[in-house]
């Protein structure tokens, strides 16, 4: 990491997770899975993609990818996933899902992909790999990956987000519409811009916070709250070799520093605007706009992220589709000259294509199902599933405290404590879809006496 990258960090994560980086796996690691290290956590939530024809071919694995792939996993996983061996070529890049380990709710993947025509991918390729069960979107990302420079062959271990979706369906539909290699990274000095040419008296645009602006004004979450924002495209500052991000407007409004930035949502690459201190610490934005702006030039959509009262309530990133965004950072602007706006900006080598597998599998097999109200510390249970990943939860009240839950599976004598593995489906009036704990290893269900929730006991009735 060098001193620049040692010194900036965008809301609370390091410069390392917004850029892609090249994932360096042993491959004994990956397939005996003992790596901690993660693949760049970036993935896609799309709908599916519609494959046409003639463009894409569908097609069954000639020689037993699947065989290979388990004379490579350790003996304890290899009895945990089944064959699907279902490939799809597009653009000579063939993807192709090997193998599933699918568990009620759970599911994960092997995925492998392959340059059938040439070299085109290396060990810094990103894939934009999604998922869809029962005509819902899930979400998910690459849990680890492994690259073997000698046959160009990536192995993806892919590991969707909990649904109930993936128990009721027993399929689900992977596809991929790009990849992404080689990325060329710029930032350094040449990309600073002085802020004391900010403009200290601006033309200012009133708004409503998070609503349409003009006659279809809505009021969102944060109520309709006037903000003020600057005129777009008054001051361009554009940045070397970048088409792609520019500054479109700098000035002082109510004592805070305001910056506009454009980008071409039409493209890929990343661009991430930095202001920091003499210090080189990087300063925090108060509140940041997002907008659109129609051929008048005038504001057309806002969303902001933060409320009238100044709290945070959003912070996903920057939406699609509003090219501008409005930066507000309260600093001390009577020695602005203290502050340095930069960038650092990602380009790649971009493949696009059509890549959509449909794995069927059954995900009802191995698990055991306790259907039983009970609450235990505060979290109301309404269903517990076990399967050789873990437990899940489900139910209509839930505690925060549950992520500190001891929760153990006891087999032949041998105790295993899980690990909390976080949740997803939580509703206002406190239900939740499910809450998870995770196995260290997978676990055979069929040799499970009893469970254990925070010292009380659950005996399990064998089938």
């Amino acid at each position: 990491m060098n001193e620049f990258e040692k010194k900036l960090y965008l809301h609370g994560k390091s410069v390392k997770e917004h850029i892609v980086s090249p994932v360096n796996i042993e491959r004994k690691d990956f397939f005996e899975m003992k790596s901690t290290k993660k693949v760049s956590a970036r993935f896609i939530l799309v709908t599916a993609v519609i494959v046409v024809l003639g463009a894409t071919t569908v097609l069954a694995a000639t020689n037993s990818s699947f065989q290979e792939l388990l004379s490579q996993l350790n003996p304890i996983d290899r009895h945990y996933v089944q064959p699907i061996e279902l490939s799809c070529i597009d653009n000579g890049i063939k993807m192709e899902v090997v193998a599933v380990g699918a568990y009620g709710n759970r599911l994960k993947a092997y995925i492998t992909m392959q340059d059938i025509e040439g070299k085109r991918l290396n060990e810094t390729s990103e894939f934009y790999i999604n998922a869809k069960a029962d005509g819902g979107v899930l979400g998910g990302g690459a849990e680890n990956a492994y690259y073997d420079k000698d046959s160009g062959l990536w192995t993806v271990l892919y590991k969707t987000v909990p649904s109930s979706a993936l128990a009721k369906s027993g399929k689900v539909t992977f596809s991929m519409e790009e990849i992404q290699s080689n990325p060329q990274i710029y930032n350094g000095q040449e990309y600073d811009i002085n802020l004391t040419q900010v403009n200290k008296n601006p033309k200012i645009v009133q708004v409503s916070r998070n609503g349409d602006i003009g006659v279809s004004a809505t009021v969102s979450q944060n109520g309709n709250v006037a903000m003020s924002l600057l005129k777009p495209n008054e001051i361009i500052k554009t940045f070397p070799k970048i088409d792609y991000c520019k500054i479109t407007n700098m000035g002082i409004i109510d004592g805070k520093l305001h910056l506009q930035v454009w980008r071409d949502s039409t493209v890929k690459p990343f661009s991430n605007i930095y202001l920091i201190d003499k210090k080189g610490q990087l300063i925090q934005e108060i509140d940041r706009a997002f907008f659109a702006v129609d051929k008048n030039n005038k504001i057309d959509r806002i969303l902001s992220i933060a409320d009238e009262n100044g709290k945070i309530v959003k912070n996903e990133g920057i939406p699609e589709h509003y090219e501008y965004t409005e930066y507000i950072y309260d600093i001390d602007i009577n020695n602005i000259e203290d502050y340095t706006l930069t960038g650092e900006f990602t380009k790649f080598d971009e493949i696009d294509g059509n890549w959509q597998v449909t794995a069927e599998f059954d995900s009802k097999k191995d698990i055991i199902e306790i259907n039983k109200q009970m609450d235990i510390d505060g979290l109301g249970i309404d269903k517990i599933v076990i399967t050789p990943f873990g437990i899940d939860f489900s139910g209509s009240k839930y505690t925060y405290d549950a992520e500190n839950f001891d929760v153990r599976v006891y087999r032949n004598n041998e105790s295993v404590q899980l690990k909390w593995g976080g949740g997803v489906g939580f509703s206002n009036d406190g239900k939740y879809e499910a809450i998870l704990f995770d196995s260290p290893k997978p676990i055979d269900t069929s040799s499970i006496n009893s469970i254990s929730i925070n010292g009380r006991t659950i005996p399990i009735t064998k089938r």
